[in-house]
């Protein structure tokens, strides 16, 4: 028997959160998706107040959603092996602070297609302002088998050539619910 596919959302770093949320929803309002978010041990700690923490919590309740922490690669291993699908991070690169999102990436299940963001506007990875090359460097890969970038691929300046095939653009994520507010508003 096929096991059904998955979306799951993978969470490390606090922007995490507001990157992935209308993609969560989205998801989750296609018929029969089934939806999961893994969360980083790690994650706890980079909330000092707790407000994202509790933020994803009400995410989950209102999204239906399932929420699993795992504190090591071999931890979310065991909980992805029998599964299937996508795994879709809000961050993910060979930088320090991407880690702990690009060993889960190198060591998910194959049976997963994995999926990283452009998360800003200027991104590492993806386009760099001077900060970015000063501190990151100009050779800034990814494990995911997929990027998706907000611009066309000729302004996406700091995607690395070895890195081009795995470019999708899509915009940003944000813009996904802006229909529905355009929509409210000329209701009023």
């Amino acid at each position: 028997m096929r096991v059904p596919s998955s979306i799951v959302f993978h969470v490390h770093l606090v922007q995490d959160i507001a990157t992935l949320q209308p993609l969560m929803k989205l998801a989750r309002s296609l018929p029969g998706s089934r939806c999961e978010i893994l969360v980083s041990a790690e994650f706890a700690k980079l909330d000092a107040t707790g407000r994202w923490t509790d933020e994803l919590g009400r995410l989950c309740a209102d999204l239906d959603v399932p929420k699993t922490t795992y504190a090591s690669e071999y931890e979310a291993f065991r909980h992805l092996q029998d599964k299937r699908g996508l795994i879709v991070a809000g961050s993910e690169s060979t930088l320090p602070n991407h880690a702990v999102t690009h060993r889960l990436f190198a060591s998910a299940p194959s049976s997963f297609t994995t999926i990283t963001l452009q998360h800003g506007f200027e991104c590492v990875g993806f386009l760099h302002n001077v900060a970015h090359d000063a501190s990151a460097g100009r050779a800034v890969g990814f494990a995911a088998d997929i990027i998706v970038g907000w611009f066309a691929p000729a302004r996406l300046s700091s995607v690395m050539a070895s890195e081009r095939a795995k470019l999708y653009v899509a915009g940003p994520p944000s813009m996904i619910e802006r229909p529905a507010r355009a929509a409210r508003r000329a209701m009023v």
